[in-house]
């Protein structure tokens, strides 16, 4: 009764302590375009299904990750990427195609011993430090000469309301995301 007392006046759901939660992880890059705007490439690997997700989300400065069904409970910094203005594009979906790829190649390879929302963490953080190692000895002319920005890499450690993709649903901030 209180809850749903609550839940009116505040005109936000109330999540129950019974409610389950779906632990999963997410590798974000954050582009920022200016001091109050921030584009957010996420790939996340569906722990049930092992499927890619790739979601870009531009929105104001947030200090926390929330899109669709998942919430962020913590993240860590796993290293930055030096992108030129001209090819950020290019070098954030070259950076995810790989990571990606290896992180699904080690899942494949997974003994199984461990949760699988573990596992899925662990996959993303190692191939994207390999792949953070591999881009900081890169010779790209375009970063010589272009404008650059320091993108911080993130492993977000995130709470899902179900199982599955996060979807497209935004729970905050404005969406121009789009699935690529």
């Amino acid at each position: 009764m209180f809850s749903h007392l609550l839940n009116l006046v505040t005109s936000r759901q109330v999540v129950h302590a019974e409610t389950p939660m779906y632990p999963s992880f997410v590798l974000i890059l954050e582009v920022p375009f200016s001091t109050n705007s921030t584009t957010t490439y996420v790939l996340h690997i569906v722990p049930e299904s092992g499927a890619e997700e790739r979601i870009s989300i531009t929105h104001t400065n947030s200090p926390t990750f929330r899109y669709g069904h998942g919430k962020e409970r913590s993240r860590e910094q796993l290293g930055t990427i030096s992108v030129c203005v001209a090819d950020y594009y290019d070098t954030q979906a070259d950076f995810f195609k790989e990571v990606g790829a290896q992180a699904t190649l080690s899942l494949k390879a997974d003994t199984g011993e461990e949760d699988r929302a573990q596992s899925v963490g662990n996959a993303l953080r190692s191939t994207a430090v390999e792949s953070l190692r591999k881009l900081e000895g890169r010779d790209n002319e375009k970063l010589a000469k272009g404008i650059r920005f320091e993108c911080p890499v993130f492993l977000v450690d995130v709470d899902r309301s179900k199982p599955g993709e996060l979807d497209n649903e935004m729970c905050c901030g404005t969406v121009s995301g789009w699935k690529y």
